[in-house]
């Protein structure tokens, strides 16, 4: 099959959530299949890894977004005067993309065109061949989730921006997704969590849904058994997105206090690139953290810390940075939405809380007993072998797109 893959960030280096995946789905598909790929970069420095990514892809096109302080308040504007128009849609719109895609489709005889989230199904697929290529929408989350629960928000570490633009985008953009949705002829949940949500407002796609859950490179992220620095805790994520932001200030301002009193010797890792000024000041506020911004490889804080907090208090999906911890052998920490999606179960794989004292409670626990520590991440471990590793999804899933193309 020729695969065409539109993504609104490179899935190489694989540095987050969204990269991470995209880039073992192309990485596994690109065994049997013909894969290209058109996505944004954000950075220059990103267009010198266009040689890794053809390792993989026949062809690709990294195009840049030119998003300038003008444009991000044009947005906005437009967004307020007309009720058709959505800040999210217009942050992923470019006449440029359209233009390459409009290429790639009069080139290559495509079989497949993969969007990642939805907010890319504002670009139309031409038709040069007079076969019509199958869409896939595969939804890393359910977005207008988000934005509802970014306008919803209620805590001080909440800005008024994001509230603002949560409250002008909802409806549009949820009626702009269900519709996405509508006219995909398969769609990819990342949970039979959010595949489930589905009943609830656009029960005629549940039909032509599956799940494809996220996964991790076990043979990348093995199992580490030796020494570990005491009392440390370690997150790691893109700081960038909302989602991780809000639950590590919620983490630090909430729960932390509880945790620094049993242990005032604590360190805190915060793993990530794109960390905003709001998460740079915990270095100033706090002695025991270090926010590390962009590192080269993830295991060396993976294998350094004691236990690993994912406080999500938002968010759909299912977190490979769960994954990623649970396959390395530390032991995790979340709340129920941290690992919405996932086959684990508290106690046995993780721990699981929700409020503020029942979350530094858990974390203590765990600082506190180290073969209970051994025993859960064992356990973890032992999970995502038998079902989180990208080949067995991966071959699952090329089977959907097979049987989508034949009609």
């Amino acid at each position: 099959m020729n695969i065409l893959i539109l993504s609104p960030e490179p899935p190489y280096p694989p540095v987050s959530g969204g990269r991470l995946r995209v880039f073992n789905v192309m990485k596994e598909l690109a065994r049997n299949n013909n894969v290209f790929l058109i996505t944004f970069v954000d950075k220059e420095e990103e267009l010198k890894y266009r040689p890794e990514l053809l390792d993989y892809c026949k062809d690709v096109a990294l195009l840049s977004r030119n998003h300038t302080v003008f444009t991000k308040i044009n947005s906005r504007l437009q967004a307020l005067l007309n009720k058709k128009k959505t800040i999210m849609l217009s942050r992923f719109y470019s006449p440029v993309f359209q233009q390459k895609i409009n290429e790639f489709m009069a080139k290559y005889d495509i079989d497949i065109v993969q969007l990642e989230h939805s907010y890319i199904d504002v670009y139309e697929i031409p038709v040069y061949t007079g076969r019509k290529p199958a869409k896939v929408l595969v939804q890393h989350n359910l977005e207008y989730k988000l934005i509802e629960q970014q306008a919803g928000a209620r805590w001080p570490g909440t800005s008024l921006r994001r509230k603002i633009e949560g409250y002008i985008d909802l409806d549009r953009f949820k009626e702009f997704e269900i519709n996405a949705m509508k006219r995909a002829g398969l769609c990819v949940m990342m949970s039979n969590d959010d595949r489930n949500q589905l009943a609830e407002v656009v029960p005629e796609v549940l039909s032509k849904t599956i799940v494809v859950p996220n996964g991790v490179d076990v043979e990348y992220f093995q199992y580490y058994s030796g020494p570990r620095d005491e009392c440390t805790l370690v997150f790691s994520g893109f700081m960038g997105h909302f989602p991780n932001e809000d639950g590590i200030l919620w983490f630090f301002h909430k729960v932390f206090p509880y945790i620094k009193k049993q242990y005032p010797r604590i360190k805190v890792f915060v793993v990530g690139r794109g960390p905003s000024k709001r998460i740079r000041n915990l270095e100033n506020k706090y002695s025991q953290v270090t926010v590390t911004g962009f590192v080269d490889d993830v295991r060396e804080y993976l294998n350094r810390g004691t236990v690993f907090i994912c406080p999500l208090r938002m968010g759909s999906g299912t977190r490979l940075k769960i994954l990623e911890a649970m396959s390395a052998g530390i032991p995790v920490v979340t709340t129920s939405i941290g690992c919405e999606g996932l086959q684990v179960e508290d106690g046995q794989h993780l721990l699981i809380a929700d409020s503020e004292e029942g979350f530094a409670t858990k974390v203590n626990q765990l600082l506190e007993d180290g073969s209970f520590r051994t025993k859960l991440s064992k356990t973890a471990r032992s999970l995502v072998e038998d079902r989180y590793s990208w080949p067995s999804i991966v071959a699952e899933y090329e089977k959907e797109l097979q049987q989508l193309v034949k009609g």
